[in-house]
């Protein structure tokens, strides 16, 4: 995967992720792509109730939560996130791209909808 130009927060400090997909294998490649643009992961989950935990537990700067997770979906634990921290970045990440999904995705209090199929300049783009 090509090297891009590092983001940082106002702070001058790297980004940090929450990775959330119930597939390891797709969790991998999303935290290879947060490497190559410089950032840090503080966490991964499997699962939206996790997810909250580790939210709370390594309060990152950026979530990627897949909308399809097992128990609580990627929706629903950005709901709840967001009730309780209002403040939290939420880019949503699904292989679909139907209008159901989106405005779901979005309604939630997602700041983006990201599709997994996507190129790493694409979510790059949606991460700024």
């Amino acid at each position: 995967m090509p090297q891009f130009a590092a983001l940082h927060r106002k702070d001058n400090k790297t980004v940090r992720y929450l990775v959330v997909d119930d597939s390891v294998f797709a969790r991998k490649n999303l935290i290879k792509m947060i490497e190559t643009f410089g950032g840090e992961v503080a966490g991964e989950a499997g699962d939206g109730l996790t997810a909250i935990a580790e939210y709370n537990r390594t309060k990152p700067d950026i979530v990627l939560m897949d909308i399809g997770l097992p128990g609580m979906n990627g929706i629903e634990a950005t709901t709840e996130l967001l009730r309780h921290c209002p403040n939290v970045k939420v880019v949503i990440l699904s292989m679909y791209d139907d209008e159901n999904s989106v405005v779901s995705a979005i309604r939630s209090g997602a700041r983006a909808f990201v599709l997994k199929k996507a190129s790493s300049s694409e979510l790059l783009d949606a991460l700024r």
